[in-house]
């Protein structure tokens, strides 16, 4: 807070606690200055500027002269118990701008009652702080917490060289305009400007392409200044101090000359240092891979290999990569290419070998790579497996089983055989197709059947497939025959029951074991069919339908007279 005091009014009372408690005491004066007067301002004031225990006062100033600045002189006032710290800083490069920070290696003290505001008192500050003539500073007071101090003010004050300002701790600032504090300096001129030291751990830097080269270092400022870095090239990582470490990485580029690099140091007293290093990129091979080759592939399929590469230089892999391709069918050349892809076609089942170089933009080679692929003998795929397919299937029925067959390594395999197992123990020949596809047989007895079409190439390779086959008894094949007359929507119900009841008649003569009577109730049912279908009560094709499974049932009965029938009809 900002607490503006008449003169007279800070006197008396200063008399009064004086006089009550001896409170009033008179300060050490420290030793004088070594160094000549410098920047200044110095005029009658009966105002003060109060900071207490979490603010800041500050006056920045113009050096006059290049050295060291060891004494300021200030009119301050505080309590028995003021207590605190002076630091010198930087204050930017303009006359407007604020302290930079409140701490330093550069400071002095004040402890005790001081009255203010005409005294002058010294002040050391240790170390000594280098200033440059025309360079902007600042005079900081950090009162202790608990604390305030009183610095003397001129209102309407003109001081060129710098400004007033009043802080909350630790770093921000508020200018206090049309004013200034009264303030004296004092400094050891210097002839000239001590260097700095900068070291670089590698004199020289070399890196493959595609990798960015690094060095490191130190730097240590003579009188303690704070250093500032750059490098000629790259980026350079460091913390202004008055010592410290420096990293440098630079970029990374493709093959090329070498190059040197400077780390150039410099102060606020025009202190300078550097160290020189260089660095250069050499070439590195790039990394070729093949993509797409499987480890086997069946005998006559065709397989594109692609080529890619790729270099630790963003040059390289921005620029063109050329291809060499060779390939081997067991040892033996084959048709090369220098594309971006390999076609290879496995004329046969072995063993295929292909390889692969690429080339970077400047000229340099990859490591050879290479991929083996197996040649498998394809296999003979088997399918649309077909059985003739009347509505129902009985014994002693012969049957018409076919099938189809494909096999990727057709161009290369010419010979092939099949056979069909019927699965009650009989078999067809191995035959070439189509003869082979295709197949008669009847079941003997009913039950369910699994039929399997084998094909076997020219190296003995099989492929197969399977079908199911159900071989119906009398009594099922009666019951299939009773379920489609019943679905028969255009026949009525009276016709049909009249079909039905021959049905059943049949299926109960037959279940006692009395095969004529079923036999003849089965003739009934095929006579009657074809009555309803001369009356145009059935269809032709359901009394073909009908009729056929009731003879294929009656084949199946053992009703020989009417096999002779059926066969004469065929």
């Amino acid at each position: 807070m900002i607490r503006p005091w008449r003169i007279g009014r800070a006197l008396r009372r200063a008399s009064t606690l004086a006089l009550a408690g001896g409170l009033w005491l008179a300060v050490a004066v420290p030793a004088q200055a070594t160094g000549s007067p410098d920047a200044h301002f110095t005029a009658p004031t009966t105002v003060w500027l109060q900071a207490n225990g979490t603010q800041m006062l500050a006056q920045t100033f113009t050096a006059q002269n290049t050295g060291q600045l060891d004494q300021v002189d200030l009119p301050l006032g505080g309590m028995w118990n003021a207590a605190g710290k002076i630091y010198v800083v930087p204050a930017g490069s303009l006359v407007t701008d604020k302290p930079i920070a409140m701490a330093g290696s550069s400071v002095g003290s004040y402890a005790g009652a001081m009255s203010c505001c005409s005294l002058y008192r010294p002040y050391t500050i240790a170390a000594a702080y280098q200033v440059t003539a025309g360079g902007h500073y600042a005079i900081v007071i950090v009162p202790n917490p608990g604390t305030s101090v009183m610095w003397a003010v001129v209102r309407g004050g003109v001081y060129p060289g710098g400004q007033v300002w009043l802080g909350n701790q630790p770093t921000t600032w508020t200018y206090m305009a049309n004013q200034v504090f009264d303030f004296k300096t004092y400094v050891t001129a210097t002839s000239a400007a001590p260097a700095i030291t900068v070291t670089r751990v590698k004199s020289d830097a070399p890196v493959t392409e595609g990798t960015a080269p690094t060095n490191s270092g130190t730097f240590v400022d003579a009188l303690g200044l704070t250093a500032h870095l750059t490098a000629s090239s790259g980026t350079l990582n460091y913390t202004p101090a008055s010592s410290g470490t420096w990293t440098w990485t630079g970029l990374a580029t493709d093959e090329g000359p070498s190059q040197t690099i400077t780390i150039k140091a410099d102060d606020v007293n025009g202190g300078t240092g550097q160290a020189t290093f260089t660095t250069e990129s050499n070439r590195k091979a790039p990394t070729a891979t093949i993509h797409g080759a499987p480890a086997s592939v069946k005998e006559g399929a065709t397989i594109t290999l692609t080529a890619s590469a790729i270099s630790d230089s963003a040059d390289d892999n921005n620029g063109v990569f050329t291809f060499n391709w060779t390939a081997t069918e067991y040892g033996n050349a084959l048709p090369g290419s220098t594309g971006a892809t390999y076609v290879l076609k496995v004329d046969d089942e072995g063993s295929y070998a292909v390889t692969l170089q690429a080339t970077d933009d400047g000229g340099v080679p990859s490591a050879i790579v290479s991929v083996a692929i197996a040649a498998v003998d394809s296999k003979p795929t088997v399918s649309g497996l077909q059985v003739s397919n009347p509505m129902i299937v009985t014994t002693q029925q012969t049957l018409t089983f076919s099938g189809n067959s494909t096999d990727d390594g057709l161009t290369v395999d010419t010979a092939y055989k099949a056979s069909w197992n019927f699965g009650d123990g009989n078999s067809s020949p191995l035959t070439a197709p189509p003869a082979g596809l295709t197949a008669s047989h009847p079941y003997a007895a009913p039950g369910i059947y699994t039929a399997t079409l084998t094909v076997q190439d020219d190296d003995g390779v099989t492929g197969s497939a399977s079908t199911t086959v159900t071989v119906l008894s009398p009594l099922q094949a009666l019951g299939k025959i009773g379920n489609y007359l019943q679905g028969l929507t255009d026949l009525k119900e009276g016709p049909k029951n009249s079909l039905q009841v021959k049905l059943n008649a049949a299926a109960d003569s037959y279940q006692r074991g009395n095969t004529g009577a079923a036999c003849n109730q089965m003739n009934a049912f095929i006579n009657e069919v074809d009555a309803d279908q001369k009356s145009g009560r059935v269809t032709t094709g359901e009394a073909g339908t009908l009729t056929d499974a009731a003879r294929l049932t009656q084949r199946s009965m053992g009703c020989f007279r009417t096999l002779v029938e059926f066969l004469s009809g065929l």
